[in-house]
This record gives C-alpha cells, sequence and structure tokens, in this order.
C-alpha cells in the first residue's frame, strides 16, 4: 500500500515539475533553433556548468537535505520558534559563504574554465566567450541560495506548491531572455547569447521572489542572525560536506563528460547537453518529486523513533518511483529518435546533430532507472542525519564514470561518454542499497525485485507495440514535422493506455493503488 500523503505530495511536485519540464523543453528547442551545436553554444554551457554545479550543491533538494532534517527535528523538539532562528542563522552563514566564493570564482574564472573544459583552449574566441559569461552568471549563485533556502523550510511544513513554481519561473525568464533579450542585442550568436546571462540572472530573482507570500504566511523573515556556533550550524555542517558529494556526484560526472568531450571538436559538449536535458524531463518528475515529498516524513519518523514505518515509507518510494520509471525508460527507447527531431531539429540544428543527440539520448536513457534510484534511496540516509555513508556510493560512481569515460571514449565518442555515466549510475545505486540494508536492516527488496520484474516486462511489451506503431502511421500520415509530431503524442498516449491495460492483465496492483491515491480516492 503506498501512503496517500506521499502520493499527493508527489502529485503536486510532479505536476509542476511537468509544466517546467515542458518550459524546459521549449527553452531547449528554442536554443537549439537559435543558437545550434557550434563553439558558442559550448562555451554558455561549459559557463554555466560554474553555477549550476554549486546549484546542485547548495540548491533545492541539496539544501533540502542538509536543512530539513535539522530543521524538523529542532521544531518537533524545541519548537517552531527556535527552528526558524536555526534557519535565519543558516542563511547569514551560506550568505557569506555564498558572496565569498562568488568573489573568487569571478578572480579566477579562467583557471576554472580551463578546469572544466581544457579543450576549450585551442579556441581562443570559445575560451573566452565562456570566461565573460561564467563571470556575467556567477552572482546567480546568492539567488539560488536564497531561494533554496526558502523552499527547504517551505518543505519542511510539508508546503510543496509554491516551492515547486520556481523553476517554473526560472524557465520562463530563459525563455523571455532568448525572445527579447538577445534580439535585443543584436549582432551574431557571440554576442546574442549574453542575453541569455542575463535571463539566468533575472530568472534567479524571480525564483525569490515567487516564494515571499508563502514565507510571510509561515512566519518566515530571512534576517541575519551572526551566530555561527549555533548548535543547528554544526549539524547542518557535519552534514553538508559529505552530502555536497553524494548529491553532486550527477553534476561532477557531467562535468567529467564535458572535459572527455572538449576534445572530441567543436558542438559536441552541446549535443552531450542535449541528451542530458531529454534525460532531465522524466528524471525531474520522478526522481525530484518523490524524494522531495519523502523526506520530510522519513525525517519525521526517524525523529520519532518510527522505524518500521520509516523503512515501510522508504520502500513505497521506491516502488512509486519504479513504476513511472521503468515505463518512461523503455518508453524513451521507442520514441528517443522521434522526440529529438520533433523537439531540436529546427533553425541552425542539422541533422547530423539530432543523430548525434539521438544517440546520447540513448545512453542516458540505460541510466534512467539507476538514477532514479539513488534520488529516491539516499533520503534514507538523510532522514537519520547520515551524509557520511553514501560518500561510498557517491565515490564508487565518480571513479566508475572516470575510468568509463576515457575507456569508451575512443571507440565510441559522446555515445560513449554518456554511457560510462549511465553505469555509474547503477554502480552508485547498487552500493547505496547494499549500504542501508546494512544500516537500517531487511527493506524488502526481494519482494520488490518480482512486482520490478513484471513493471519491466508491462514496459518492454509496451515499448516494442509503441516502436511499430509508429512506425506504421508515420508510413501512413508521412514524414513532415507535423506528422511526426503526431506520432509522438499519439504513440504516447497509446504507450499510457498500453501499460495500464498491460499492468492490470500482470496483475501489478500498484499502479491502481497510485492512481486512486493521486486523485484522493480509496483503491479498489
Amino acid at each position: 500500500m503506498v501512503s496517500g500523503r506521499m502520493v499527493r505530495a508527489a502529485g503536486i511536485l510532479s505536476v509542476s515539475t511537468l509544466i517546467s519540464r515542458i518550459l524546459g523543453l521549449i527553452r531547449e528547442i528554442l536554443f537549439a533553433g537559435i543558437f545550434g551545436a557550434n563553439y558558442v553554444t559550448d562555451a554558455f554551457r561549459v559557463a554555466y556548468a560554474i553555477p549550476y554545479v554549486l546549484r546542485r550543491l547548495l540548491g533545492e533538494g541539496a539544501m533540502s537535505a542538509y536543512l530539513v532534517p535539522v530543521f524538523t527535528d529542532i521544531r518537533a523538539k524545541e519548537g517552531d520558534e527556535n527552528a526558524k532562528i536555526f534557519a535565519y542563522t543558516a542563511y547569514t552563514t551560506f550568505s557569506l559563504v555564498v558572496f565569498a566564493i562568488i568573489a573568487i570564482g569571478i578572480a579566477i574564472a579562467p583557471l576554472i574554465v580551463f578546469v572544466i573544459a581544457p579543450g576549450l583552449k585551442s579556441n581562443p574566441e570559445a575560451f573566452n566567450l565562456a570566461v565573460y559569461l561564467a563571470r556575467l552568471m556567477l552572482p546567480y549563485m546568492f539567488l539560488m541560495m536564497t531561494s533554496a533556502m526558502s523552499m527547504g523550510i517551505l518543505n519542511s511544513y510539508e508546503h510543496f506548491f509554491t516551492p515547486s513554481l520556481s523553476p517554473i519561473v526560472m524557465n520562463l525568464a530563459f525563455i523571455g531572455a532568448m525572445l527579447y533579450l538577445c534580439p535585443l542585442l543584436g549582432g551574431d550568436i557571440s554576442n546574442q547569447i549574453v542575453g541569455l546571462a542575463y535571463g539566468v540572472l533575472i530568472g534567479g530573482l524571480l525564483q525569490v521572489l515567487v516564494q515571499v507570500p508563502a514565507q510571510f504566511r509561515f512566519g518566515i523573515k530571512f534576517k541575519p542572525i551572526f551566530n555561527f556556533m549555533h548548535k543547528g550550524i554544526k549539524r547542518m555542517l557535519l552534514l553538508m560536506g559529505p552530502a555536497m558529494l553524494v548529491i553532486g556526484v550527477v553534476r561532477i560526472n557531467l562535468l567529467l563528460d564535458n572535459i572527455a568531450a572538449s576534445f572530441l571538436g567543436e558542438g559536441v559538449i552541446s549535443i552531450l547537453s542535449y541528451g542530458e536535458r531529454l534525460l532531465q524531463f522524466p528524471l525531474g518528475i520522478i526522481g525530484f518529486a518523490i524524494s522531495t515529498s519523502s523526506l520530510p516524513l522519513l525525517s519525521r519518523y526517524f525523529s520519532d523513533g518510527k522505524l518500521d514505518q520509516m523503512k515501510r515509507t522508504l520502500m513505497e518510494a521506491f516502488t512509486l518511483a519504479t513504476v513511472v520509471c521503468l515505463p518512461a525508460m523503455f518508453g524513451l527507447f521507442a520514441l528517443g529518435g522521434p522526440l529529438v527531431e520533433v523537439i531540436f531539429r529546427h533553425g541552425a540544428f542539422t541533422m547530423g546533430d539530432a543523430h548525434a543527440t539521438t544517440s546520447v539520448l540513448y545512453a542516458f536513457s540505460i541510466g534512467l532507472f539507476g538514477f532514479v534510484g539513488v534520488q529516491v534511496l539516499v533520503p534514507g540516509f538523510y532522514a537519520m542525519h547520515d551524509t557520511k555513508t553514501p560518500v561510498w556510493g557517491a565515490l564508487s560512481a565518480l571513479a566508475t564514470n572516470g575510468t568509463l569515460n576515457f575507456a569508451l571514449m575512443p571507440f565510441f565518442g559522446a555515445f560513449g561518454i554518456a554511457l560510462a555515466t549511465s553505469i555509474s549510475a547503477y554502480v552508485n545505486a547498487l552500493v547505496i542499497a547494499m549500504l542501508l540494508r546494512r544500516r537500517i536492516g531487511r527493506l524488502g527488496f526481494r519482494e520488490f525485485t518480482k512486482k520490478a520484474l513484471r513493471i519491466a516486462l508491462a514496459s518492454i511489451v509496451m515499448a516494442v507495440l509503441v516502436w511499430l506503431a509508429y512506425h506504421w502511421l508515420i508510413t501512413i500520415i508521412g514524414y513532415g514535422l507535423i506528422e511526426k509530431i503526431v506520432g509522438v503524442v499519439v504513440c504516447t498516449g497509446l504507450g499510457v493506455a498500453l501499460f495500464l491495460a498491460l499492468s492490470k492483465l500482470l496483475g501489478i496492483t500498484e499502479v491502481n493503488d497510485i492512481i486512486s491515491r493521486l486523485f484522493g480516492r480509496s483503491p479498489d
């Protein structure tokens, strides 16, 4: 039985994340059509990676991992007012640290760009543009940290809706910048892309402002409190060190991918990024929504000493993720190529770019279940205020990815780089699952495996039928862009219907349970 409260919370986050991902796809469509895949887009991707890494380490889900367990514990044991004092103290401390990071980052931007994309040095125009854009976007880190702190506190009150708007307004700012700021700057694309850097800053400001009304409703008014010796800060810092590596492992792996890709020629960094962005669509909807909604419950059960309920909630979250993840993964195998053509094959984005992006998407899709598994299982450790143990999984993933990147790249190019990242995700998930079982005992993975095999069978059959249906439909209606859009939409709907029917046929009761609880009904 899947918890109704967790399903509904995950549902809220999933819907808002779905909207955000749709806007993100629109953003990427515009980006590909306007800028294509070249040294200018490579420079922007590299420059944006710098604040984006810090966003992974200090933003959204990351701040929840550091903040939510401590805030929830203080609130439960010492009251709401003391919890808020801790939050204000944490905000003051993090603000000072982030200001220092921004100042240092601006000063040594050329060194940072060289470290994360050494291959750009062979193209002075690309390298200098990346340095300039990085310096423009670094202040976004403060806005991101402020937004993430607010998001973590609101999530602790089990208020998920307003924080979930944050990525939506960020994508709207990106889109607005491309439609209005970039053309306003004029000139060639190397000049226009500067407008996107300003769009990042505007988006960060909107992310902060959109959460202010909800903050006031809960009596949250960020104010400076200089008490670096606060016991909550000490506890938070103890959580942070190891957790930063665990949470940042995906982004660090993608940085390793960029380092390798920078030696493969112009546009390859962008190709990897396009493929990764498509993967983020299901990954964000599934992994982020479920892990974010489960963490407050897990933290509360652990604080109350209800270990059995905590373990049950963790496996419910993992089951929920699997029911959604496996169909999405095999669905990408069936419709990945058409999706890339429909979304990106416009303007400056060539057919060669589309083929390269499709191969990268297939490689990343292989790892989707591994990526989601890590996102869902790691909060089990965070709820217990343990951020050290998951480091072993992160280190295993980094070692695997770094080794396989340079082993596979000479033979498979960008596909090999993406495949290395996917394999490392499964290594990470396996290590995390083993360590979690050792820490809190048997979780029920044997029973889960039986369910997962039925879900996988339904997903594979669905994917094969969808692939056949798409190619049959296209031969009838034609191969134009509109026809392909129709084909993708129709076959996606067909895939959902097929999976639901196959789930009923194979006795996958969790699907009906989740749908019933999502809409507030008792399951049949």
